[in-house]
């Protein structure tokens, strides 16, 4: 019997012949393995959802050939996908390169109609909120946010909250252990990688 992140990479394979399109395009292709970063629950949703594949499967599309040597810190790349944006991010000239969190592992795989860049994790779930409305909506982090809210009216706590908020996108697979970021209030936290946890 397949397993679910099989019948997954195959139900994105099948969809992905289904999309027949007279101009070029460069897709995101999540390798074998990237299924088995995704929740069941999350993969057996989108296999019994036929339209939310598909727009799963358009998100990780962008019309046009994208090269890596376009690639800079923080691109937006609109997809298929309702103008959904892609984003890019650029770790140290190159060390590590990723699109909406999931790291870029192979780049400029040439096809008659367009470019392939392999990526290592399903683009899931779709972006769709800003970081604040994310937060509000998580009940662990509601009270983050209503701070955050009332920041421009509290310089006190406008200070503790930009110790919290960092200069620029970092995703996980960026992050090095031992590395200090700056925050918003000129601060420098240190990264700390262990066991396969992000500790700041």
């Amino acid at each position: 019997m397949q397993s679910m992140q099989q019948r997954g990479k195959g139900g994105l394979d099948q969809h992905l012949l289904t999309l027949k399109y007279k101009r070029n395009f460069t897709i995101f292709a999540p390798v074998d393995s990237a299924f088995t970063h995704t929740p069941a629950d999350a993969l057996r949703n989108l296999l019994t959802d036929h339209s939310r594949l598909t727009d799963v499967l358009k998100y990780h599309v962008v019309s046009g050939n994208v090269m890596s040597s376009a690639v800079r810190n923080d691109l937006l790349l609109p997809s298929l996908f309702s103008g959904k944006k892609i984003r890019l991010n650029d770790y140290d000239s190159g060390r590590v390169v990723t699109a909406t969190g999931s790291k870029i592992t192979q780049v400029d795989l040439q096809a008659s109609n367009g470019v392939i860049h392999l990526i290592d994790r399903l683009m899931y779930p779709i972006p769709e909120e800003s970081a604040l409305q994310y937060l509000a909506s998580k009940p662990n982090f509601t009270q983050l946010a209503y701070n955050a809210i009332r920041a421009n009216i509290a310089t006190e706590l406008q200070a503790l909250m930009n110790y919290h908020i960092v200069k620029g996108t970092f995703y996980s697979a960026g992050l090095r252990n031992g590395e200090n970021i700056q925050t918003m209030n000129g601060k420098d936290v240190r990264v700390r990688i262990k066991d396969g946890g992000i500790v700041l």
